[in-house]
C-alpha cells in the first residue's frame, strides 16, 4: 500500500480529535478562512442586475402578447356583432399570480411626490424594483450617461428648476436634493457598472452640475436625448 512521505520532524506527534481529524488541519483551517476573489461578489450583483432586467423585458412581452391578443379579439367580435370587454392593465397583471407584476413610474412633478419616493424607497424590494425598471430602459455603459438618462426618468424637468445640492438659490431657497438619500443611492446603484465604480463624491458632483443648469435643460425638453461630452483636449490627449 503506498504512504506519503513523513516529512515530519522527529520527535513530532500527530494529535487528532475525537472525530479522527488532525488537530493541525483544524488550526490551518482556522488561520485560514474561506475567501474569494474580490470581483466575485461584484459578478453575482451583475448577474442578478442581468436576471431582474430579463424578466422585466418577459413580462413586458407577455403584456404586449396579451395586448395584441385583445386587440384581435375585439375585431372579431365587432364582425361577428359581439362584444368584448375591456381589459385593464391590473387585469393582465393577474392573469397569471405567478407572473411578476409590470412596475410602472411616474415622473415627479412636485415635493410630496419626492417625499413619498424617499420614503418608498426605504423598502428594499421597493428599491430593487426601481433599479430593475431603469435597468430594464438603460441602455448605455457610461456611468454619467446612465445617471442622466435616470434623472429624466424620475423627475419631470421643469421640477428640477425647484432643485439644488444644499437648497441655496440665487433668488431663495430651494429643495435640497442632498436630503434625500435614498433617490441618491438609486443614482449611485445605476451609475456602478461591470466595468466602472461611482463614489457618493460623484453622484454629489453631478447632481451640482445638472441642477445648475435645470432651467436650460428644461427649456430643450424633448430637442434631444442627455449625453455627456467629452472635452476636446481630452480626446486629444486620449490618442
Amino acid at each position: 500500500m503506498y504512504r506519503p512521505p513523513n516529512d515530519t520532524p522527529p520527535g513530532y506527534q500527530q494529535k487528532w480529535d475525537a472525530n479522527g481529524i488532525p488537530k493541525s488541519s483544524l488550526h490551518a483551517l482556522a488561520a485560514k478562512p474561506c475567501t474569494h476573489c474580490p470581483c466575485f461578489g461584484k459578478f453575482v450583483s451583475e448577474q442578478k442586475k442581468t436576471m431582474d432586467q430579463f424578466l422585466v423585458n418577459q413580462q413586458k412581452v407577455m403584456a404586449e402578447i396579451l395586448n395584441v391578443q385583445h386587440s384581435i379579439l375585439q375585431k372579431l367580435s365587432a364582425r361577428d356583432g359581439a362584444n368584448v370587454p375591456a381589459v385593464t392593465p391590473t387585469q393582465l397583471e393577474c392573469q397569471n399570480p405567478n407572473e411578476i407584476p409590470l412596475f410602472s413610474f411616474t415622473a415627479i412633478k412636485a415635493l410630496e411626490e419626492l417625499e413619498d419616493l424617499e420614503q418608498k424607497l426605504h423598502d428594499s424590494e421597493y428599491f430593487d424594483e426601481v433599479l430593475n425598471w431603469l435597468n430594464s430602459i438603460i441602455e448605455e455603459d457610461n456611468p454619467r450617461n446612465r445617471m442622466m438618462q435616470t434623472l429624466d426618468l424620475i423627475f419631470d424637468k421643469r421640477f428640477l428648476i425647484q432643485c439644488s445640492w444644499t437648497g441655496l438659490g440665487k433668488f431663495g431657497a430651494k429643495i435640497p436634493m442632498m436630503n434625500y438619500k435614498n433617490v441618491c443611492k438609486v443614482f449611485k446603484e445605476i451609475g456602478c457598472t461591470y466595468s466602472s465604480t461611482i463614489s457618493p463624491k460623484d453622484v454629489t458632483r453631478f447632481f451640482r452640475t445638472m441642477l445648475k443648469y435645470a432651467k436650460q435643460r428644461a427649456k430643450n425638453q424633448g430637442l434631444r436625448k442627455s449625453t455627456c461630452r467629452v472635452r476636446r483636449k481630452y480626446l486629444e490627449h486620449a490618442k
